[in-house]
Order: C-alpha cells, then structure tokens, then sequence
C-alpha cells in the first residue's frame, strides 16, 4: 500500500504502448514546467502536435495521480504542476523515525532512519507484523497499545528513552491515524530523536524516505468514471493532510529555494518561531533568504551550487551558517539541502532544505569548553599553591628538630599548625570548583535560586528582599552558590546591617542583578581585589568561585558600593543570556 502523494515508481514490463504513453506524459509534465502559470488543453495540444482529445486525456490523468492541478479560466481548463511537496523528499530531510503500519499491523514501510538507527535491514521487518518482527527487542507494550489505538483514529504521544547500542537515547513518539490510497486504515509510528534537546536544548536531525508503487493505480485512474476521480482526489486530500502533520511536527524549519528568481517557493510556517518572519514574507518576494544570511558565510554558500551541481539524486549536503532574525541578532543554523529541480539542462534549479537552530547547543558547547579551561587553570594554581604550603611546612619541620627552645618551638608548631590550616581550606574548596559544568548549563529562575540560597544562610541575620521578577539567566547550575557567597560575605562582613536587597534592571540589551546591603561596604582599594583567590580575613575563595561560575556562560560581577555605606554587587548579563518566562 502506497501514501497517495508520493510519486508512482516506474513500471518496466512489456504492457503495449505503454512506453509511448510514457514518453508523452514526461513531455506533457515538461512544458507545463516551463511553463509555471499553466496551459489549456489547446495550447498543450499544439505545442506537442497531439490530437486534443490524447492531450486531454494525459492532462486528467495527470489531474488525478496528483501531478498536476487544474483550474478554470472562462470556458477553458488551464492545467499546471502541482505545487505541493513531494513526501519523499520532505521524509528524506526528516531527523523522525518513521514507521507505517497497516490495519493488521503489518509493517508496510520503515524509512532509512529508523533502520539504521535499530539496525536492522528492511526485509527483516517489511512486511512482517510489528509484535513479530525484531523491532519487538526494543519496543514495550504500551507502544502496541497506542498503535491500535491510533488504527481506532486517535492520535497519542509520550515520551521515553530506548537504549540504543551502546547508549541509551531519548525520544518523541506519536501514533497517528492514516489513510492508505485505497481507502484502509493504517498508523504511523513516528520517533523524534530528542537527545541533545535533553542534553543541551537545538540538535538533531535523520533522513527519511518512503517508496511508493502507483503505477497499476494510475492505470486504473485512467479508466475510471468519476466517482473513481472524486475518490483519487479525496484520497490525495488525505495524504496531504498527513504530509502536513508531519511538517507541522518538525522542529526544523524546511523551505524550497530557486536559485534562478532567488524566492522561496515554500518555506514552513517555524520560520516565525525561529528567525521571527512570517512565511508569506519570504514567498511573496519580500525578503530573500540569502539576504539575511551573515556576510561572512554568503560565499561559502554560494560555493555550494557547484557541489550540489555534482550530487546523486538524494544526496544531502549539510552545512552551518548564520541567520539574521527579524528582532536583529543572527541565529546560528545547521541546514541540510539536496537538488529539488534542474531545467532542461541539468543545471540545478531549486533546492529543498532544512534549517535546524542549533543556538543552545553552541551556548552549551562553548559554556562546557570554558568549564573546562576554569577547571584545569583552578587545578593547575591550587596545586602549585598547596605545594608551596607543603615544602613551607617541610622547612617549619625541618627546623624544629634544630631547636630546643621551647617558645622558638612554639612558635614554628603555630606556623605549622596554619599553614596545614590553609591546606585543608584550599582542599576544601575544590570541592566546591571540581563540580564547575559538570552539569549542562540551563535557564535559571533567579528568584527561586536566590531564595534557596537565603534559606541555606544559618546566620541570623536580617530580612532579604528580592524584586527580580520572573527573570531567567542562562547559568551553571552552581549560580546557586554565587547568590549563597554574596548573602554570606553581607552577614559575615557587613557589620550592623539591617536590609539585604536583590533587584534587577534592565541597561540597554544587557541585564544586571543587584545585591545591596547597608553595612559597612568595601573600601575603593579593596574592590578589585575582593575576587582573587585568598584575598581577606578568611580564605576569600567564595567571591573567587562566584566570579568562576558566572564567567562559564559569559557573565561578569563587580562591586561599586560606596565604602561606609554599604556593599553593592552587580552581575551583568549579556544579551541572549537573560529573558522573562512566560508563566502558564
């Protein structure tokens, strides 16, 4: 069984004039695509010398296999190429699993995907029932229950995880209810692999494809009345429908792009959520898609025509590149593209792609990176600091089996005893830095982390206020621990205060978190030096580590209090690392 929009497969028997009616449907389909705006059955009739009634004939048999659309103008039927996207290249761009079923749960088609991903070839499972067949190894029951329940017209979805080789991934999973071209029921079993979106928050993406056989049903079609006509067509409404739940699923962005008039055929209503244009904007020729392309990659993509120029059919070049979102900053994007159409010439015409926002994922990667930089620079200095102690404290040994004055022995036993203090400090502060990005950083509710950090202060001290609002900041999940520094270092430090204060404002495309206090402040030669590591009374590694743990995603912390009055810190958060959650 076939999904009515895919293409019919060639059929290579010996049927009589069946290669001549061939060779006039190819020529049929190729001047109607020259000739985009359409062609009545005259005007077909002349341009290829046919007799008008075979002209007519090819043209409706094209209107009912989906190839081509018709509409009226004045007396005359005006006959063109349909406009919609064939299935096969949406699927082949899909990063789904895709499964389909028949009505006795027979699998009828599994994409290239889902059988590179379980491992497995096609005749192990096409056509096989589903609860017979090898995929049984890595599915559970509630997955069969939730395909007979879609074969019944209901649609469900759940998420869970299957381990997969060596590792265990994350998916989306949904049952759909189809309708096959000749009328039965069936199911669709669709994966989204959300991995990196549980991992990092924007990556990823599989090819898909489905192959049809129509040949005999467009032969049929042929021959039909119109009752069998309203049928096709109703059919073809169907498998439209189920193209478009599947667009509508991806997270990606798709688009159709001609290289020759340099518009967007077609380009998914996600735009809007992705770069904030409205698809209408693209198709309509008011903006072009290389225009908000960075400058700096236009080049690079241009040199792709000419690789793409030299692909297999179905042959998928993939490539990154930044795009420019109607609110101004530019998005990064990993698209994916192959050859859509050539002209008569072979030369590439127009492409068909995917573009997937992989700017969380970036964020991560280069937060993890600088976690790791922090980390190695935090090891390498505390190392070298305790070693420093250690031979200090050799020496302090050393020259107390010299002496025998016992207040000279006193008082090397007291260095001792301080400098083995500070050892054990600076050992227990890497407990604190050796869990920097240990964890993905994530989007965090400043308020609560702040109130967490509060309920963990167990000196008494006064009331803390918090006026930030439903502000997020994209953090290490330790930014907990910076808030606790700051509440601690105001209680310890501060002398007689009597308010501690959190608030936000907003300066320019920029964020900043306040902490303010009443006490005695810091002095101005102080300032710059509060955040190096053992600077203080004590060991001065809270603020240290608090500036480490900002600076994995980029942000920043001073103080510009005025000594005497009061301390004030202030964390600068750039653009991109703040918003406001919307709260349901």
């Amino acid at each position: 069984m076939n999904i009515y929009s895919c293409e019919p497969r060639r059929y290579t028997g010996n049927i009589p004039g069946m290669a001549e009616r061939d060779n006039e449907m190819d020529r049929i389909k190729g001047i109607l695509r020259e000739n985009p705006k359409g062609l009545t059955i005259e005007e077909v009739s002349k341009k290829l010398s046919l007799n008008r009634s075979t002209a007519a004939k090819y043209l409706n048999s094209l209107l009912m296999s989906g190839q081509a659309e018709m509409r009226a103008l004045g007396p005359a039927k005006l006959f063109y190429l349909t406009r919609r996207l064939p299935i096969l290249n949406m699927l082949s761009l899909s990063s789904d699993l895709i499964i389909l079923l028949d009505a006795d749960l027979f699998i009828q088609s599994v994409n290239d995907t889902a059988l590179s991903r379980f491992g497995l070839s096609r005749d192990e499972l096409v056509p096989i029932r589903i609860d017979q067949s090898p995929l049984m190894a890595f599915f559970k029951e509630p997955y069969l229950d939730a395909i007979k329940y879609a074969l019944e017209g209901h649609e469900s979805a759940w998420e869970d995880s299957l381990p997969l080789g060596e590792n265990r991934f994350f998916f989306k999973m949904k049952a759909i209810p189809l309708v096959f071209e000749e009328g039965q029921r069936g199911a669709g079993f669709i994966l989204e692999d959300i991995t990196d979106s549980v991992a990092y928050q924007h990556t990823l993406e599989a090819r898909v494809s489905e192959r049809t056989r129509a040949l005999e049903d467009a032969n049929r079609a042929l021959e039909k009345e119109i009752a069998d006509h309203v049928r096709a067509e109703k059919d073809l409404e169907e498998a439209r429908h189920f193209l478009q739940r599947i667009i509508e699923t991806s997270p990606n962005l798709i688009y159709l792009y001609n290289l020759d008039t340099h518009d967007s055929r077609y380009v998914t209503p996600n735009i809007t959520r992705i770069l904030g244009f409205k698809p209408e904007e693209l198709e309509k020729d008011l903006i072009d898609l290389i225009d908000l392309v960075h400058p700096e990659d236009r080049d690079r993509i241009r040199d792709l025509v000419p690789a793409l120029q030299q692909t297999q059919p179905g042959e998928v070049v993939e490539f990154e590149d930044r795009m420019k979102s109607a609110g101004g900053p530019w998005i990064p994007l990993r698209n994916r593209i192959q050859v859509f159409s050539r002209d008569t010439t072979g030369r590439v015409r127009e492409i068909l792609g995917t573009a997937e926002d992989i700017t969380e994922q970036k964020r991560a990667r280069e937060a993890a990176n600088m976690a790791k930089k922090q980390i190695v620079l935090l090891n390498t200095v505390t190392r070298h600091d305790i070693i420093n102690k250690l031979n200090a404290l050799s020496g302090y040994l050393l020259a107390t089996r010299k002496i025998t004055d016992a207040r000279e022995v006193l008082d090397l036993v007291a260095k001792e005893t301080q400098i083995v203090n500070t050892i054990h400090r600076q050992i227990s502060f890497t407990r604190d830095y050796q869990n920097l990005g240990i964890q993905e950083p994530q989007w965090v509710d400043v308020q609560a982390a702040i109130k967490n950090a509060n309920r963990n202060i167990d000196t008494p001290h006064p009331p803390v206020s918090i006026e930030v609002g439903d502000l997020e900041m994209y953090a290490d999940l330790l930014v907990e621990k910076v808030f606790y520094n700051l509440l601690d270092n105001a209680v310890r430090h501060g002398g007689s205060i009597t308010k501690i204060r959190f608030f936000s404002e907003k300066r320019g495309e920029d964020m900043v978190i306040v902490c303010e206090d009443d006490g005695v402040g810091i002095p101005d030669a102080d300032k710059e030096h509060i955040f190096d590591r053992s600077f203080g009374q004590n060991t001065g590694f809270g603020l240290f580590l608090a500036r480490e743990i900002l600076g994995i995603t980029g942000l920043s912390i001073r103080e510009n209090g005025v000594h005497g009055k009061g301390a004030r810190f202030e964390i600068l958060i750039p653009r991109g690392a703040h918003r406001i959650a919307v709260k349901t």
